[in-house]
């Protein structure tokens, strides 16, 4: 590998490690829950779960691992100069990785596709892990994969997790998937809240079911208190 190529890796690299460090832990699911707990309504079922994760590593900080991994993960043949145009976000990369000869840009593909399938192996070891601190994730039949991880670091209920990989995996958009959009949309109406992320089914029906029996209680107290 010579120089030019070592050179756009580190600073690509770079590039990648500055995205990393703006990043701050969030998670949609425990925001929507404290927000509704504010309100007075009594979920059937949690919508925000803390995962035990490997050696005791909290969500935040485990954002170190997942995000390497993640950037790489996703990297198919051929893909170098989509790096070059859509990721990285310095036109120095840009200009450089043009100037690059066409055996030298196969050897960066052929470098980028070696750290993909490593990135891949230790997301499914690390997928391996969590299972086995998780029962409710044990058998959860989903991939190990980035999406697993991902739901899992942000504290999202099982079912979502499963729901969000299978869209991925039939490459589903979300609004492709107009009836469970519209419900959806219609439970986010009616709180006056913006929600997050991909619900799946049982999620949504948790929470409206919860907010109408928050209303039918908050109507049953009113009515007492005018008796």
């Amino acid at each position: 590998m010579n120089k030019k190529i070592q050179f756009l890796i580190a600073q690509y690299k770079t590039i990648l490690k500055l995205d990393e460090d703006n990043e701050v832990w969030y998670s949609s699911s425990q925001n929507l829950e404290n927000n509704l707990k504010q309100r007075g309504i009594v979920l059937q079922k949690p919508l925000f779960y803390e995962y035990k994760l490997p050696n005791g590593i909290s969500a935040p900080d485990y954002l170190q691992i997942k995000n390497p991994l993640e950037k790489f993960s996703r990297y198919k043949p051929g893909d170098a100069e989509n790096l070059a145009k859509c990721l990285a976000n310095s036109e120095q990369y840009k200009q450089d990785f043009m100037k690059l000869s066409a055996e030298e840009k196969a050897e960066l593909d052929k470098y980028f596709v070696d750290l993909a399938t490593d990135s891949n192996r230790k997301i499914d070891l690390e997928c391996k892990k969590i299972r086995e601190l998780n029962p409710e994730l044990r058998n959860l039949d989903v991939p190990n994969n980035i999406e697993f991880l991902s739901g899992v670091i942000y504290g999202f209920a099982p079912e979502d997790i499963k729901y969000f990989c299978d869209l991925q995996k039939k490459n589903l958009d979300y609004q492709q998937n107009k009836e469970e959009a519209k419900k959806q949309d219609l439970l986010a109406q009616d709180l006056g809240l913006k929600i997050g992320w991909r619900m799946s089914p049982e999620t949504i029906q948790n929470i409206r079911t919860s907010f109408q029996q928050s209303q039918q209680t908050q109507i049953i107290h009113q009515h007492n208190g005018h008796e």
